[in-house]
Parts: structure tokens; C-alpha cells; sequence
């Protein structure tokens, strides 16, 4: 008699607890499919979430990239600008002074770099336009 006194409280426990499941085994089921339907949401969110911080970064990322073109093509714009004007402002000085000649031809270099990055490519292109240049001096 000691044991089943010793294990009354554990056993009614037990026993309450079965029961309870036995009425409630549907609501309990439709809890448990509740829950696992909030996990799986739980997750999507993450993920979605985790895209939307790689596309911000990745926009980050272009913003960066187009404010350092659009700085870029600033300065390209007031090289050719320069350069323009030095031309324009010697073009009756003939030869134009020695320092408008280095200006010039700097910046056009600039230029030229900055249009055409692959040296050999660079070369190729001077080499055309000499061509051109020499080919209307024959004619005129």
C-alpha cells in the first residue's frame, strides 16, 4: 500500500493528462498543424527578409557605382570643355603657344584613356585618326 500511496499524485496526473488528450485530441492536432504553419511562415519571413537587406545592399551598391560614373563623366566633360576652348582660343595663332600645345595634348590623353581603357586598343584608334588626319592634308 505504500507504493500506491507513494505514486497517487504522479499516476492521477498521468491519468488526467491522457484523458485530457483523449477528449481534445482534435483541438490539440489543430494547435500542433497551427504552430507548424507558423513556423514554416516564420522561416519564409526570415528569408524574404534576408533578400530585401541583399537587394538594398545591392542598390547600395549601383548608387555608389553611378555616382562614381557620373563623377567620372564631370571630369570628362571638363576636359573636353577645356580642351575645346584652348583650341578655339589659339586657332588663328599660328603654332599656338608651346604651353596650349602640352594642355591639349594632355587632356586629349585624358580623354583618350578615359573612352578607350585597353592601351593597345588606344594605340590602334591613334593610329586610325593619324591616318585620317594625313589623308585629308593629301587632299587639301
Amino acid at each position: 500500500m505504500d507504493i500506491l500511496q507513494t505514486f497517487k499524485w504522479p499516476i492521477t496526473f498521468v491519468v488526467g493528462f491522457v484523458i485530457f488528450i483523449y477528449f481534445f485530441r482534435n483541438d490539440i492536432s489543430d494547435f500542433l498543424k497551427e504552430i507548424s504553419w507558423l513556423k514554416t511562415k516564420w522561416f519564409e519571413l526570415r528569408r524574404i527578409r534576408e533578400e530585401i537587406f541583399a537587394k538594398a545592399e545591392e542598390v547600395n551598391k549601383l548608387s555608389e557605382d553611378l555616382n562614381s560614373d557620373k563623377e567620372e563623366l564631370r571630369k570628362a566633360t571638363k576636359w573636353f570643355v577645356e580642351t575645346f576652348y584652348l583650341t578655339l582660343a589659339t586657332r588663328n595663332r599660328f603654332p599656338p603657344p608651346s604651353g596650349v600645345i602640352e594642355e591639349v595634348e594632355r587632356k586629349l590623353s585624358s580623354l583618350a584613356e578615359f573612352a578607350i581603357p585597353n592601351k593597345n586598343d588606344r594605340i590602334a584608334w591613334f593610329k586610325n585618326l593619324q591616318a585620317v588626319v594625313k589623308v585629308r592634308k593629301e587632299n587639301d
